[in-house]
């Protein structure tokens, strides 16, 4: 099963932020995350500029899942944006094959 590519700019202090990784590992889902809160010079002026080309406001949590952008905590957005099951009247496409990789 082929991911999606997964991107968290986040900071240490935001709940929203730490729920959102809490959901992509629960899914064991490869994601990359970079908390600007822990960063410093460059690091943090690189990863800032990155946010802004995808989030003017330069807000947290924003989340990228391969071209789809999600600003803020919007959990059915995310749980869509991912391949989730969000109790729906949806099937629930879990990755039951997943272990087979």
């Amino acid at each position: 099963m082929k991911y999606p590519k997964i991107m968290l700019y986040s900071v240490t202090t935001c709940v929203y932020c730490q729920s959102i990784k809490r959901i992509l590992e629960t899914f064991g889902l490869p994601y990359e995350s970079a908390d600007a809160d822990l960063l410093s010079g460059d690091a943090r002026s690189a990863l800032l500029a990155d946010l802004r080309q995808v989030n003017g406001r330069c807000t947290f949590p924003t989340l990228t899942v391969d071209d789809k952008v999600i600003v803020g905590y919007k959990l059915p957005e995310i749980m869509d944006a991912l391949g989730l099951c969000t109790g729906g009247e949806r099937p629930c496409p879990m990755r039951q094959d997943a272990e087979h990789e």
